[in-house]
């Protein structure tokens, strides 16, 4: 209960809009206060991530062979499938951006993803573009 909105973002799935929204829950005290009665009525906050094994998917191709993704925003289809796509074709997914990301899928350029990305010079490209690197 006590991230900051830039953390919350580096989250896989949050973008601006759900980090703003789920911050500004937190910061009211009476949203705090029902957390804590719910916690102590056994209600419990963890989630179980499903972890998807790399090994348990086909490999398709090498086109991204080694190639480090970070998707932002939503898209056409679910992004699990989008990271599968990657993984099948050699590549490798991250939620979060550093100096070794290739490159970022991106719905929006206000994302602060995408904007970290183009202070890193890291290459930007939208669902069409990547579609069209499969030859989709």
């Amino acid at each position: 209960m006590e991230s900051d909105e830039e953390s919350l973002k580096q989250i896989d799935g949050i973008g601006d809009v759900v980090a703003s929204n789920i911050y500004n829950f937190f910061r009211k005290e009476k949203n705090r206060d029902i957390i804590l009665k719910l916690k102590e009525h056994g209600i419990r906050m963890e989630v179980q991530e499903e972890k998807e094994n790399s090994e348990d998917i086909e490999i398709l191709s090498d086109i991204f062979k080694d190639k480090i993704f970070v998707l932002t925003g939503n898209f056409s289809k679910p992004k699990k499938e989008i990271e599968k796509e990657i993984i099948a074709n050699g590549g490798i997914v991250k939620s979060s951006i550093t100096k070794d990301t290739n490159i970022v899928i991106y719905e929006k350029e206000t994302s602060s993803k995408y904007k970290k990305a183009e202070k890193l010079g890291i290459e930007r490209i939208t669902e069409e573009e990547y579609n069209n690197m499969l030859g989709k």
